[in-house]
Formats: structure tokens, C-alpha cells, sequence
């Protein structure tokens, strides 16, 4: 039962490591969906005429939509942890304003990185893979 716990609390919304969390998952989709791109235009590019109805583009539309929602995932656990954080009396006042400040930054990150995802996997929808 205790490390169950332990786990729990290092999971809880408001450490500070869901800080950078968010654009690091960012930033690790980023180079996997750019890297595989390279690859796969490097290996085994796909005709331009069949325009963005390629397998290509289909691999990487599900990992850009799995980022998205492991993040949005994120943010609403950040949230409602968040929501959850009331002081439990005057001496923890300013343990629980703090706690409730990194629960909230963090969800606001993790759906700013969501966003930013969602924005640059957006032309997977329109443009050919290797063009």
C-alpha cells in the first residue's frame, strides 16, 4: 500500500515536473514525426499525385492525434487536481495557494503544448508528404 502512494504523490498535479512536461512530450513528438517523415521520404516516398492519402501521412496524423490527447489528458488530471486543492486551515493557506498556482500553470502548458501540436500536424491534413 505504501507504494502505491508514493507513486500517487509523485504523480500529483501540482510537482513541478508537469511544468516542463508538456513541451517536452512536445518536443519528443516533434522529432519523432519529423524524423520518421525524413525516413520514410528518404526510403520509400510516396507518389505527389496521391496528395495527403498516403501511409505516410495516415502514421503520422495517429501520432500527432495520440500527442494530442495524452496532453489534453494531462491538462484535464492538472485541472481537476487542481479544482481539488483547498487549504485545509490557516497554516496551510499558502501551501495549498501554491500547490493549486503549479496545478493550474501546468494544465495551462500541457494545453498550450496540445494546441501547438494540433497546429503543426495540421497540414498532414491537405499537403503531400514529401514535397
Amino acid at each position: 500500500m505504501k507504494g502505491s502512494r508514493v507513486a500517487c504523490a509523485w504523480l500529483a498535479p501540482h510537482r513541478a515536473w508537469h511544468v516542463a512536461a508538456g513541451f517536452t512530450l512536445w518536443s519528443l513528438w516533434f522529432v519523432a514525426a519529423y524524423g520518421a517523415l525524413s525516413v520514410a521520404c528518404a526510403v520509400a516516398p510516396p507518389a505527389p499525385a496521391r496528395g495527403p492519402f498516403t501511409g505516410v501521412n495516415l502514421s503520422l496524423l495517429l501520432l500527432t492525434l495520440a500527442t494530442v490527447a495524452l496532453l489534453l489528458a494531462a491538462a484535464w488530471q492538472c485541472w481537476r487536481g487542481r479544482r481539488a486543492l483547498r487549504p485545509e486551515g490557516p497554516a496551510h493557506r499558502e501551501r495549498a495557494v501554491r500547490r493549486r498556482f503549479l496545478a493550474g500553470l501546468s494544465a495551462l502548458l500541457y494545453l498550450t503544448a496540445a494546441a501547438a501540436t494540433a497546429f503543426v500536424g495540421l497540414p498532414l491534413l491537405w499537403l503531400p508528404p514529401c514535397v
